[in-house]
């Protein structure tokens, strides 16, 4: 091996380590706050799950933009088309997921707390990260 392949290996080693310890520090803030917020095992389990996929395509598309197997262009490309559709696809999923963790930070409504909606009235029993 010469130096140059040597030093490419490193830092692509180094880019996949630093992404791996990035992607899990922010896999376990969003965690915390659906905890805090709720949240189900299962849905934490998929969060975990999600950022890990995330940070899979993050590092190969690193990896083979880095060793010149594709150019910046089609890596950027495909990813933005990637980010579209998924974030197109989860769209109603997400907004109630950053609807509820408002809802339970800004306290807006508590538990026990009277509702009253197109002349139905409830009380609250029951808060998550999706549905009250």
């Amino acid at each position: 091996m010469d130096e140059t392949t040597i030093i490419n290996l490193a830092v692509v080693i180094t880019f996949v380590l630093v992404t791996l310890v990035l992607m899990e520090l922010v896999s376990k803030g969003i965690r915390n706050l659906a905890k805090r917020a709720g949240a189900k095992p299962s849905v934490l389990y998929a969060v975990r799950e999600v950022m890990r996929v995330i940070w899979l395509l993050l590092a190969a598309t690193e990896i083979i933009s880095y060793l010149g197997l594709t150019s910046m262009y089609t890596t950027l490309t495909i990813s933005g088309i990637a980010g579209i559709a998924i974030t197109l696809s989860m769209q109603s999923t997400l907004s109630n997921v950053i609807s509820g963790i408002f809802l339970f930070y800004d306290k807006t409504i508590r538990l026990d707390d009277e509702v009253q909606f197109g002349g139905i009235r409830g009380r609250i029993v029951y808060i998550a990260l999706r549905s009250t």
